[in-house]
């Protein structure tokens, strides 16, 4: 069995080059991000009032866009909004318009893989004006060279630098099953969540492992929720499993400690909620996103 490697070497001068390209010069003063935490929507997929294709069951990328896109829509990027005679309708036909067959192309069976979400994100941008200044992803899936940070495995650095203004970063969980006796874990599952901030925990103290997502499966019911989720590192193990990209080693993996008053399934027994993607979104300054422009890659 093959199983992708990288040289320490290698993992360390690639990790340099990502946080080169894409972190604020001050960024490295920075413990803590979580002033939009509630400016951020959180919409669910399941919201009756939608209509979504088999339930919503499987848009979850598409609703995670859409809560990014609506605050960059809010904030300076108007036309990322579709036009709606009812405000309340915004969202809903955003979501609607990212999942159909131009842009993500959203499978009602099987979700949106990395790839189709990163070529459909840059086409609905551009559709709508503005210039695509970073796009890129960290994960072991397969996607297009030009969106492919070169890392297999998610750095923590990297999901600080997509949780600074004006950037958006959505994690896509890997749901996995684990054999204590072979210290495989096997991916049965995933789901996409938006990153909206990190270093607070749920009472505002200073914490370093924990991430804040907004979560659109609605395991905390219909209400929005700041989810504030303690990560862990793996360092033994392999990741198996039917998908493009496995077999990887473990070892250098976050998974889920624990998050607001508990969830559905995050660390249950064996069941592991791994973070295996990652995708990071910054768009070009107002005055550079003309829509005769070239797309930043």
């Amino acid at each position: 069995m093959h199983i992708q490697r990288h040289s320490i070497v290698t993992e360390i001068l690639l990790t340099a080059i990502s946080i080169s390209l894409c972190v604020l010069p001050a960024f490295a003063k920075t413990s803590s991000v979580f002033e939009r935490i509630d400016d951020i929507p959180d919409f669910k997929q399941n919201n009756p009032l939608a209509g979504f294709a088999g339930g919503g069951e499987e848009f979850c990328a598409s609703t995670s866009l859409s809560d990014h896109l609506m605050w960059l829509g809010q904030n300076g990027y108007p036309k990322l909004l579709p036009e709606c005679e009812n405000g309340a309708d915004v969202q809903i036909s955003l979501i609607k318009k990212l999942a159909g067959k131009t842009y993500i192309n959203t499978n009602a069976k099987v979700g949106t893989a990395p790839d189709e979400i990163m070529v459909g994100l840059q086409k609905y941008v551009t559709d709508c004006g503005y210039n695509v200044k970073t796009l890129n992803y960290q994960g072991f899936r397969p996607c297009a060279d030009n969106f492919f940070s070169g890392m297999s495995r998610p750095r923590f650095s990297y999901l600080q630098a997509g949780a600074v203004a004006p950037r958006s970063c959505w994690l896509n969980i890997g749901w996995y099953k684990w054999d204590e006796d072979t210290d495989v874990y096997t991916r049965i599952g995933g789901h996409w969540v938006a990153l909206v901030g990190y270093g607070v925990d749920v009472k505002g103290a200073p914490n370093k492992k924990t991430i804040i997502v907004h979560d659109p499966e609605p395991y905390f019911g219909a209400a929005k929720t700041n989810v504030y989720i303690n990560l862990q590192k793996l360092d033994s193990g392999e990741l198996r499993g039917n998908y493009k990209g496995l077999p990887q080693d473990a070892d250098g993996y976050y998974w889920y400690e624990d998050c607001t008053d508990g969830a559905k399934v995050r660390h249950l027994g064996n069941y592991y909620g791994i973070i295996d993607g990652a995708i990071m979104l910054e768009l070009a300054p107002l005055e550079e996103a003309l829509k005769s422009d070239p797309v930043e890659k």
